[in-house]
């Protein structure tokens, strides 16, 4: 179940005795689940596709994913079908609209975009940087990254797992998979944490004792071969449980030399790092910049909202303590890592904070292996300096954006000997 070469770390550190403990306890009910989860299908009675009005489009897709929609007539559908979610497992009927061919907007969808895909032909893949995930449970065996987890563990005995859990796969997927990945050949050390108390109340103590638990790691691990990022794909405020455990072990993570990329990343560092969505058309071209846009700020707002409050803080803090510039980020109509199958995929034409993070983390990790010296302020320094201007209009105020260019980002990294900003 866990990786080769994880033996012989274990045996060298009792860093990870929670792991074992997993091993032990859990391990024969994980293999069991894992080998029935082919076997479960979404929902598949779906009698009507609702329709979108296209005049007010309000961001929110319908969720197709598992459907059966064989005995559908959708011919005239292509605007409802390309802003839905949907994957390996959909059913379609023999006719479509001519211009929605699943099959190919799946498969464009991998591609990164923004030219990364150039990067990697130049051999810039993340290759000998290490990644840390902190998120619910995902399958170990995907083809997208099981190559290279190093690490897959448990705190407290977490497992998580459910046949819907999708987002520890897609976020997995988005950070190293091997042909849709930002970094495909960076390493994933991958530790699942509940985010929630016995009462399904918000708690993020034990997020903490995972952050806590790769600092642990990290210090055993060689100079050269450190975790340089982790991604945590949520957000918390101060009223939330376990704020201040996670803030410190953030502190100490960061004071490590762990780039902390979370939604929480504006009061992570002095620097008022504010990352914001782009949208991108499933039929434009990913590697051209100007089919990018900045989210509408309502949109962008409401996918925060949750239980925590965490939407009303964001807004708070950065209405009293801007940034100059926001760098701006793709955050949807991506293919991702399906959690059913490990031969499988989802598209996604939802946009969300959680693959903004995960983009962020591989896109350092690229950074890290064309400048090992690299810290956090300068890659968010430079990602603004070579970014393309792109104005956000957050209700009656305006915000400047940098769209991030990836090409200029190592391009300028690589042609300097001392980085400056």
């Amino acid at each position: 179940m866990f990786k080769k070469g994880f033996a012989i770390y274990l045996a060298i550190s009792l860093l990870l005795t929670s792991c074992s403990n997993l091993e032990n306890t859990t391990s024969n009910k994980k293999e069991s689940l894992q080998s029935q989860s082919c076997q479960f299908n979404y929902d598949a009675n779906l009698v009507t596709l609702p329709h979108f009005n296209q005049n007010n489009y309000s961001g929110w897709q319908v969720d197709i994913r598992g459907r059966d929609l064989s005995n559908l007539d959708l011919k005239n559908r292509e605007f409802d079908l390309i802003n839905s979610d949907f994957d390996t497992f959909t059913k379609w009927p023999l006719k479509l609209p001519k211009n929605f061919k699943p099959e190919i907007i799946m498969e464009n969808a991998k591609d990164p975009g923004l030219n990364i895909s150039k990067l990697h032909k130049e051999g810039i893949t993340g290759k000998g940087i290490n990644i840390a995930i902190i998120d619910g449970w995902m399958p170990e065996d995907h083809i997208e990254y099981a190559d290279r987890l190093k690490l897959y563990m448990s705190i407290n005995n977490y497992i998580g797992y459910s046949p819907k859990q999708s987002h520890g796969a897609a976020v997995a997927s988005i950070a190293v998979g091997k042909t849709l990945g930002i970094a495909p050949e960076a390493n994933l050390y991958y530790i699942t944490a509940p985010s929630t108390n016995s009462s399904n109340q918000a708690d993020f103590s034990g997020y903490a004792k995972a952050i806590e638990q790769i600092i642990k790691i990290n210090k055993s691990l060689a100079n050269d071969n450190k975790i340089r990022v982790l991604a945590i794909s949520s957000g918390w405020t101060p009223q939330t449980q376990g704020y201040i455990e996670i803030t410190k072990a953030i502190k100490e993570a960061s004071d490590g030399g762990i780039f902390v990329v979370s939604s929480n990343l504006f009061e992570t560092y002095s620097e008022k790092f504010y990352f914001y969505g782009l949208k991108v058309d499933a039929l434009s071209d990913r590697n051209d910049v100007s089919s990018y846009k900045a989210v509408p700020w309502s949109e962008w707002i409401n996918m925060c909202k949750n239980r925590t409050g965490f939407d009303k803080y964001y807004e708070k803090n950065l209405d009293n303590n801007p940034a100059k510039e926001q760098l701006l980020i793709p955050i949807g109509c991506k293919t991702v890592a399906n959690q059913l199958d490990k031969n499988s995929y989802t598209f996604l034409s939802t946009s969300g904070w959680s693959w903004g993070i995960p983009y962020i983390a591989g896109l350092y990790a690229l950074a890290c292996q064309v400048k090992k010296d690299i810290t956090p302020d300068i890659f968010w320094n430079i990602s603004l300096c070579t970014g393309q201007k792109q104005i956000i209009k957050k209700n009656d105020k305006f915000l400047v954006g940098k769209i991030v260019n990836p090409e200029m980002l190592m391009e300028r990294l690589k042609s300097s000997t001392t980085i400056k900003p």
